[in-house]
């Protein structure tokens, strides 16, 4: 994944699609880089893949659903939302001809005035 930053250095969790696989990436505040995927079901009945960040106890995590009821997460792969943070969504129709682009949104924390 190639991705462009003001700060190349900063702390993002990403999540995305392509055909056949859901995935993860994940820069942490010291600049290791992980990732995990997992295969998509061939079941006809999947027509729709969710997606969604979820925030507990400080931290941020990945999570998906096929049918919005169950959520799968990535419990390995989060990031804290204390510091300047990261997400984004991705989708990709599997054609490695096709640039994806992610969308990047700032989650950081705001002092409240």
């Amino acid at each position: 994944m190639l991705r462009e930053s003001q700060k190349p250095d900063s702390v993002f969790l990403f999540i995305g699609a392509s055909s056949q696989k859901i995935f993860v990436y994940r820069r942490d505040g010291k600049g290791s880089f992980d990732s995990k995927d997992v295969n998509i079901p061939k079941d006809p009945a999947i027509s729709m893949i969710y997606f969604k960040f979820d925030q507990k106890d400080g931290k941020s995590t990945a999570a998906y659903s096929f049918d919005s009821a169950r959520w799968d997460t990535f419990p390995d792969l989060t990031i804290p939302v204390d510091t300047n943070t990261l997400v984004g969504f991705a989708q990709s129709s599997g054609s490695t001809t096709e640039t994806v682009k992610a969308r990047m949104v700032d989650v950081s924390p705001t002092k409240s005035p």
